[in-house]
């Protein structure tokens, strides 16, 4: 496997597995709290945060300043380091907890983010990955 495989292929696992553990874990505890709940990094959305990273540039001392410490870190300490922060909410509208009928009649709005970035060996941006879903759930 090359670099670049390589690279995909860790992008890929850590957007996938942040992303879903915590829409599942989001989900979970809103149907526990009959209301809401959102866990992750808030800063994942920030449109602001992810345009000021640029690849061949940003190093891992900005990306920890614009983003604060990342949801997981792969390759710790090798030349091919990769953080990833993500975030998912979810909202249950006010109409699902209508006795007998919310449930067939409310929904879930949720949303999700992640920005998966990897870095090169001198700790400077290489990839950027950018995930976001929203959208109401019945």
């Amino acid at each position: 496997m090359d670099e670049m495989e390589y690279e995909v292929t860790m992008i890929k696992l850590a957007r996938n597995l942040s992303v879903r553990a915590l829409i599942l874990v989001t989900v979970g505890f809103m149907v526990i709290s009959g209301c809401a709940y959102s866990s992750g990094t808030k800063s994942a959305s920030n449109l602001d945060a992810r345009q000021k990273i640029v690849k061949g540039q940003t190093s891992k001392n900005e990306v920890l300043r614009l983003f604060g410490p990342p949801t997981m870190r792969i390759g710790i300490g090798s030349d091919r380091e990769t953080w990833s922060y993500s975030y998912a909410e979810a909202k249950a509208q006010k109409r699902m907890f209508i006795p007998i009928v919310g449930p067939l009649i409310g929904s879930v709005d949720s949303e999700a983010h992640s920005i998966t970035i990897g870095f090169d060996s001198n700790g400077v941006v290489k990839t950027v990955s950018v995930f976001d879903q929203t959208g109401g759930r019945r």
